[in-house]
Order: C-alpha cells, then structure tokens, then sequence
C-alpha cells in the first residue's frame, strides 16, 4: 500500500490556514523553523484471528539544523499541547 500524501498535505493546509486566520496580513509576522513529526505504523503480521501485530516508527524533518533549537520548539510545542483545551 502506497503512502498517503494527503494526510501531510491536509495537516499543512489546515495549519497554514489557521495562521492566516490568526496573522491575517500583518507584515511584522513570518514563518521561522518549521518542525514535521509523523509515526509511520507497519503491520508486521497478522495473527490466525486478524490481529494485527505492529510496529510504530516516528520520523522527523525541520528546516533547521541546530537540534538544540529543534527539541527546545519540541518541548514548548508538547506544553502548549499539554494546556490546550482542545486540538
């Protein structure tokens, strides 16, 4: 089964949709660092009774290459998640 790009391509759209609602066109504003996290999920066999056995893999990919910048968005992305009342 090939990848399904859409669910990236959605995710992106939805994001940048909701920055433009919330930035409009105020021209003091523009995009740093990016950060995509995606967990690629493989079956690794099926069972008798079609119980799936899984593995999970989570990649990365930023458009900045200090790691320290990287986790430090990471961790104020994962409190901002933490006090969120709804994603």
């Amino acid at each position: 089964m090939a990848l399904d790009r859409a669910v990236l391509g959605n995710l992106a759209q939805e994001q940048m949709g909701a920055l433009e609602d919330k930035y409009g066109d105020d021209e003091n504003v523009r995009l740093g660092a990016a950060i995509i996290v995606v967990e690629v999920i493989t079956t690794v066999e099926t069972d008798g009774q079609g119980n799936e056995r899984i593995k999970s893999e989570v990649m990365t990919r930023a458009n900045i290459g200090d790691p320290y910048r990287i986790t430090g968005l990471m961790e104020q992305a994962k409190h901002g998640l933490m006090a969120a009342d709804e994603l």
